[in-house]
Parts: C-alpha cells; sequence; structure tokens
C-alpha cells in the first residue's frame, strides 16, 4: 500500500487556480463533465463566483479556456517559479509573482499561454516590443476569434486590459475565500471522503496515478471532479484529487473502450517501441535519457515517442522545466478490453 499524505494547506491556492476553469466551460467542453457530476454545493459557489464576477468576464478566455490546454496561472506558474514554489507558495503569492506591473512582460505570458507555447517565453517577449510584428502574429495564430479579440484589445491599451485582469484574479481570490468560509460546513463534511486510507488507495492505484511503494501526498480540490494534476518532489508525488473522486473515478475506470487490433499491431510491431514502453514501465523518463538508454540519437526516438503519445500509449508532464514521459494506465486496459471482447465472443 502506498503511503498516502493528506495535504490541506495549499486548498486555498488550488481553489483559487481551479476557480478560474470552474467558471469557465473547460470542464464540460474539454472532459465532459457535466454539474450533475459536482456536488450541489459546489455548483452553488459557480453560480455565485460567475455572478459576483461577472463584470470581469470578458477576460475568462486568458485564464481558462476549453479552446486551449493551457491557462495563465498554471502556465506561467511552471514557467517562471522553481519547483519548489509551484509546490508550496501561498496563493497571494502567486499572485505577486505573475502579475507583475512590467507591461510588456505580462502581454508576452498572455501570447504564450493563448499560442500554447508554441515558441519560448523569450520569443514573445522580444514579439511584443514590436508593434507590427505582434499584431501581424496575432493574425495568424490559430486561436477561436473571441481570444483573438481580446489578445488584440491588449495590443491597444495595454495599462487598462493588464489592471483589469489584475484586478480579476485578485477579486476572483477574495470571492473564492468568501465562498470558502460561508461553505465551510460543506466543506470540512467532503473533506471526509480522504479519511480512509484503503478506498483512497484503491481509487488511485486504479486510476494509475500512483504504484504501490509510492509516497504521495494528496491536496483535496474543490473546484474539479476528479485528478487535476501530478507534480513529484523529492520522490513524494504530489496529486490534486476532487473532493468526490469516489463518485467519479469508477466510471472514468471502468468505461474505457476496447481498441481495433491494427490498433495494437502498429504499436507493437516496432521492437523500439517496445523497449521504450518496456524502460517506462519501471518510472517515468526524460526524451535525453532514453536517447542515452536505448543509444539511439533523439530526433530518432522522437518520432516513435510522438506515435506512442498521438496513441495514448504514454502520457508526459512537466517535472519542474523538464518534460517526462510515463507510462498511460488507462491504454493497457483498454488493451485488456479489448482481448477480453474476443476472449468473451462466441
Amino acid at each position: 500500500m502506498a503511503n498516502i499524505i493528506i495535504d490541506t494547506k495549499n486548498t486555498d491556492r488550488e481553489n483559487f487556480i481551479y476557480s478560474f476553469a470552474l467558471m469557465s466551460n473547460v470542464y464540460e467542453e474539454k472532459f465532459n463533465f457535466t454539474e450533475n457530476q459536482f456536488s450541489k454545493f459546489v455548483v452553488n459557489m459557480k453560480k455565485q463566483l460567475i455572478n459576483e464576477l461577472k463584470e470581469y468576464m470578458e477576460f475568462l478566455p486568458i485564464f481558462s479556456d476549453s479552446s486551449y490546454k493551457l491557462s495563465l496561472i498554471t502556465n506561467c506558474k511552471r514557467l517562471l517559479l522553481t519547483e519548489e514554489e509551484i509546490l508550496f507558495i501561498s496563493a497571494d503569492e502567486l499572485i505577486k509573482k505573475l502579475f507583475v506591473d512590467d507591461t510588456n512582460e505580462m502581454l508576452a505570458r498572455f501570447f504564450t499561454t493563448a499560442d500554447n507555447n508554441a515558441h519560448k517565453l523569450d520569443f514573445y517577449r522580444n514579439m511584443v516590443t514590436k508593434s507590427n510584428e505582434i499584431v501581424k502574429y496575432c493574425l495568424k495564430m490559430d486561436i477561436p476569434e473571441h481570444l483573438r479579440s481580446l489578445l488584440l484589445a491588449t495590443l491597444v491599451d495595454k495599462e487598462y486590459y493588464i489592471k483589469k485582469i489584475t484586478e480579476f484574479a485578485h477579486k476572483a481570490l477574495y470571492v473564492t475565500r468568501k465562498l470558502m468560509h460561508q461553505y465551510e460546513y460543506n466543506i470540512e463534511k467532503a473533506y471526509k471522503s480522504f479519511n480512509n486510507q484503503e478506498v483512497l488507495n484503491g481509487t488511485l492505484l486504479r486510476m494509475g496515478a500512483i504504484r504501490p511503494n509510492d509516497t504521495a501526498t494528496v491536496i483535496p480540490v474543490l473546484f474539479n471532479p476528479l485528478l487535476i494534476l501530478r507534480e513529484s518532489h523529492k520522490n513524494t508525488k504530489h496529486i490534486l484529487l476532487g473532493i468526490d473522486y469516489e463518485k467519479i473515478a469508477p466510471s472514468i475506470c471502468n468505461n474505457l473502450p476496447a481498441l481495433e487490433l491494427d490498433t495494437i499491431g502498429k504499436i507493437f510491431a516496432d521492437p523500439t517501441r517496445c523497449e521504450i514502453i518496456n524502460i517506462l514501465k519501471s518510472k517515468g523518463t526524460f526524451l535525453s535519457d532514453l536517447a542515452r538508454t536505448l543509444n539511439i540519437p533523439t530526433n530518432s526516438l522522437h518520432y516513435h515517442i510522438q506515435l506512442l503519445y498521438d496513441a495514448k500509449v504514454i502520457i508526459g508532464r512537466y517535472e519542474g522545466k523538464k518534460y517526462i514521459y510515463e507510462i498511460n494506465p488507462d491504454f493497457f486496459r483498454m488493451v485488456s478490453n479489448t482481448a477480453l471482447s474476443y476472449a468473451n465472443s462466441n
């Protein structure tokens, strides 16, 4: 059984960060979660958040939008903060670090996020100092029109928009904390679901979030139905877990589809890909380390990694500022479902 520690002292920061996703359409459109999968009091908190922040809602695409992978806060904290800061910084410190007085720096952060990190942050820092170039670039970006309009507006009146977006962040933190106090009884009751170590262990193991001998810190989060993020620090996994994980996890774990045989065959036909899978079965690994272990050039390895990633055989996450690849347990559950579909056929 894994060693799991419950950490509630960092829930303030995480609930603030993910309050933006709760207010937007991210959960419904990107993750197929509906309101009836949230606790009733969380749905009420969502309505109150939107109502109290409605004058700022035009800025929400910068913070969280289902059309792109990153949000301003989660992206910037990964790019700009140390590994220690990401896990242990407070919500107030986070705002202070991410919302600075330098308008060009803030614009660069907006564009980096909206562009899904197509280039390094320095590319956008250089671009925003050249008015004509950044406008031309913005018009060519493959992004939704509502997001493009917001970016162009920030270029027209930098000071005003950055001031309003910063106000939005501060007000969102204030409202989130107020609601946390208002619903304190419901929240304490909901957190009791984390007291059963056996259930928690079993659920995280089935989800592939931990291995039997792992040490993990679980941070309960109100504003999502299930697992949000994993970070590793000093051999400890830090898992942000939604309070409704018991209710949601079984449907995630048990309703995985079977795969087509030709999909499975294509993946496992190549010996290099099989070697990659065998290495990642033991632990997550960086691309450069995989290349050294397999003794093949990184550019040759990248083809196989991309194919495995696109097929969802492997998943990736940032560990600090480096990207680490791991086995995706859900893929192998789908392979198992495929085998069972043949075993149970007449």
